[in-house]
């Protein structure tokens, strides 16, 4: 999110934006399916069923190539970047919260 918003503030040019976006897309989807995976082992049931929705989510956007941030169209697709990657930021902040509190 940060590269997306230096991009969006002209701090940085969108190649360089595009290469870090799409240099952690693969890592962040693997780490997600892991993530998922040890809360189904752990039997923590709420919190595997809310990552599983963010897993197929993560992994229809990235079927879809719908995750790679191109350089030519950056500037069109950051409004819809930003905000696929806040709601998923929001639910890790809610699963965060729930799991500390409950």
């Amino acid at each position: 999110m940060i590269a997306l918003t230096d991009l969006e503030s002209d701090n940085i040019n969108p190649f360089d934006c595009a290469s870090r976006v799409n240099r952690l897309v693969t890592v962040e989807t693997a780490a997600q399916g892991v993530l998922t995976l040890l809360l189904l082992a752990g039997g923590r049931w709420l919190l595997a069923a809310i990552h599983v929705a963010v897993c197929l989510l993560l992994a229809h956007m990235f079927w879809r190539g719908q995750v790679y941030m191109h350089a030519a169209d950056a500037f069109k697709q950051l409004v819809v970047l930003k905000q696929r990657r806040f709601v998923i930021f929001g639910v890790y902040c809610f699963c965060f919260l729930l799991a500390t509190y409950r």
